[in-house]
């Protein structure tokens, strides 16, 4: 916005449409300037799910654009299912077109002015829209053409196609990617991901996996590991594949980055096989790769941790802790002891500041529930009620299909935020990991 305000100054002019109009009718050299659509979905998410300062700041901006951006060509077009608790009268005045699906009478008087959406639309397929601030004269009602999922991918292209072929210079244009939940992602598609340059400039980006959304030329939901903010990585799923898998990618990932310190302990012979772990490890710490002694292992965090916070300004190199399988580590996962805990809740307290960061791979989060509040990063494949609920405070974890023939999804929340992602599939083929768990009956 305040880009083009300077360029319409240059050959003063107010508005998009004369500074264009300038263009085709040749009387200044410049490219021709398209509107710009932002598509916000799920907006209350933005005011709802953050502080009440960053509220505020959200506010200021869209007040801002709502009033000023359109003369520019910026326009904003957003879509909600509630309003509660987001925009003030004089904001949402600002907004000329307003539409509602069948919605509450609250819903209604909020987006339309009046409780037609509410009182007259008791079915789907129809939209009230109103452009007059709330009239029920000035409503106007529409059936909404349906789309099936097919027409839709057949569509976009083409009019991706078309606006290729536009007639105004500068033009640009995106990609359309549409998600399909039978394509499996083999890790190897990580190399794309690490040939862009947002992942080369920022050596602390760890890739978990596609998006099941739309993307662009994005990079698949993400994680950054920062000293600063407590960043450690807890993994909870029943089946093996998904942890198996799930792990492979974040080993991918460290692999990948050069300035790194890893110590590797597992408690899954099968899980250290199958991820080469005997290679993997650091022969100066292999010691602690099947170590059952949490004692000895949380004594060298608590070294590194003391060392550490001599200095804490010093550009340390990050240490990663793989903890694989503690489910079954004496102490923590299995008998757990109260000293054993609160030793590991200090190590996570203290060591995300000083650079050690842990990422922990379980079956169940039952043993360690009363530390995931320590973790910043919530990893949930498919599992039980109750480490869906300690997870993600919802069932989402039960609803993951176990389709072995579509892609595995595994869910990641930050905060408050949740990403649903596509697990990428192992180099080792499928069949060979048949390493599930066995239950013998009678």
């Amino acid at each position: 916005m305040n880009s083009r305000k300077k360029q319409f100054a240059k050959y003063k002019f107010q508005k998009l449409e004369d500074y264009n109009r300038a263009i085709l009718e040749g009387k200044i050299n410049e490219e021709y300037m398209p509107r710009i659509l932002v598509l916000c979905d799920e907006f209350q998410v933005m005011f709802t799910e953050v502080e009440d300062k960053i509220v505020e700041i959200i506010k200021a901006r869209i007040r801002s654009l709502s009033k000023l951006a359109r003369f520019c060509g910026c326009h904003l077009w957003f879509t909600s299912q509630s309003m509660k608790g987001t925009m003030s009268a004089d904001i949402l005045d600002q907004f000329g077109l307003r539409a509602c699906l069948q919605c509450s009478e609250e819903t209604s008087l909020d987006v339309l002015g009046n409780k037609a959406a509410f009182s007259e639309l008791k079915a789907r397929g129809s939209i009230i829209t109103n452009n007059k601030r709330g009239n029920m004269k000035d409503n106007h009602r529409y059936s909404i053409p349906f789309a099936s999922n097919k027409f839709i991918k057949e569509y976009i292209p083409r009019l991706i196609k078309g606006g290729k072929e536009g007639r105004f210079p500068g033009y640009k244009h995106w990609q359309a990617d549409f998600y399909d939940e039978n394509k499996k992602h083999p890790i190897q598609d990580l190399k794309k991901v690490y040939e862009l340059d947002v992942v080369k400039s920022d050596e602390r980006i760890i890739v978990l996996g596609e998006r099941t959304s739309y993307s662009a030329n994005k990079l698949p939901c993400n994680i950054r590991l920062l000293k600063d903010q407590g960043e450690h990585i807890f993994i909870a799923g029943l089946d093996r594949d998904d942890r198996f898998n799930i792990m492979a990618s974040l080993m991918y990932n460290l692999n990948m980055k050069k300035r790194k310190n890893i110590i590797i302990s597992c408690l899954d012979m099968e899980l250290a096989g199958l991820l080469n772990l005997n290679k993997e490890a650091d022969p100066d710490l292999f010691d602690f790769l099947y170590c059952q002694e949490y004692k000895k292992i949380f004594n060298m965090l608590e070294d590194i941790i003391t060392v550490r916070s001599k200095d804490p300004v010093k550009d340390w190199k990050p240490t990663y802790l793989l903890a694989l399988a503690w489910d079954r580590l004496p102490g923590v996962g299995v008998g757990e002891e109260y000293d054993a805990l609160d030793r590991f809740k200090m190590i996570l307290q203290k060591g995300a500041g000083l650079d050690l960061h842990v990422i922990l791979l379980t079956r169940l989060s039952r043993p360690f529930n009363s530390l995931l509040p320590f973790f910043n990063h919530k990893i949930c494949a498919q599992c039980d009620e109750n480490t869906t609920s300690n997870m993600l405070d919802n069932m989402k974890g039960m609803s993951l299909s176990m389709d072995e023939n579509v892609s595995r999804m595994a869910i990641h929340k930050i905060g408050i935020t949740e990403s649903k992602f596509k697990i990428y599939m192992s180099e080792i083929d499928a069949a060979r990991i048949q390493t599930r768990d066995v239950r013998i009956v009678g």
